[in-house]
């Protein structure tokens, strides 16, 4: 039997799986899901990558310095760590080899207070998740990159939501 695996869960209603294509299609068809192809390996965050979780440790591996008052929370434990060389290497390492649950994630840093959400990435796909996520839940999510949208009033919009939100903006 073909292995299926689930990589990232997305949002309660969306994930990303991986394996052999057949098998995928097989499953989504049998769920009556949509099937969105990626293309890329998808030996990452499942079991896969197991076989080479040390030598990826020792890449991950890098000087590291305090984020100052930042907090970091891993995509793999849901939860907040404190940042060092060693548990970011852990952190990265975690997620390669058991996935991504981005709901338990954003639940977490919800229920530890965290009300406005800012997303640096392109695209604007975790600001979509976040709020299909909390749902009515009162928060706030930004992008600083939407696409099809011009740079510099995507920046302004975005300042003026952490504005209204009373989040310091120099």
């Amino acid at each position: 039997m073909e292995k299926v695996f689930v990589l990232i869960v997305n949002t309660p209603k969306e994930c990303v799986v991986g394996g052999a294509r057949h098998a995928v299609r097989k499953m989504v068809q049998e769920l009556g899901g949509t099937f969105l192809p990626l293309q890329g390996v998808t030996t990452v965050h499942c079991s896969v990558a197991r076989e080479v979780e040390a030598a990826y440790r020792e890449l991950h591996s890098l000087p590291t310095a305090g984020p100052g008052p930042v907090q970091f929370y891993s995509g793999a434990w849901a939860r907040p760590y404190h940042v060092s060389r060693e548990t970011a290497a852990e952190a990265v390492v975690a997620q390669a080899v058991s996935g991504i649950d981005f709901p338990a994630v954003i639940q977490r840093a919800y229920d530890d207070g965290i009300r406005v959400f800012v997303e640096l990435g392109p695209r604007n796909t975790c600001t979509r998740m976040i709020s299909k996520i909390l749902g009515d839940k009162p928060h706030a999510a930004r992008s600083a990159c939407v696409r099809d949208q011009d740079d510099a009033s995507t920046l302004l919009r975005l300042l003026g939501a952490l504005l209204v939100e009373r989040v310091p903006v120099d």
